[in-house]
């Protein structure tokens, strides 16, 4: 849960010239990169986590590291219209 700031904390900031200017400042955008963030944890745990179990730390870190290669290089992604983020951002 992301919460505002309170309001001694903003008018301490506004006494000293400080404002929030957009929603890519401030909580508003940690809200919105916090739905990013969610997402992949959803994607990491339903696609590796959940499908074996491990033995140990180690084989997980292993299968995570597998798992990211494969997200960013092989998995198509909707938002990037069913190209990879490799492909988009390389």
């Amino acid at each position: 849960l992301i919460m505002a700031p309170n309001t001694s904390v903003r008018r301490s900031r506004r006494s000293y010239g400080a404002t929030q200017h957009s929603s890519q400042h401030g909580w508003e955008r940690a809200v919105v990169d916090n739905v990013f963030v969610e997402r992949l944890g959803r994607n990491v745990k339903y696609e590796a986590i959940y499908l074996r179990a491990y033995e140990t730390p180690t084989a997980l870190r292993t299968e995570l590291t597998h798992y990211f290669q494969f997200y960013n290089a092989q998995r198509r992604h909707q938002t990037f219209n069913r190209k990879t983020p490799d492909a988009v951002y390389f």
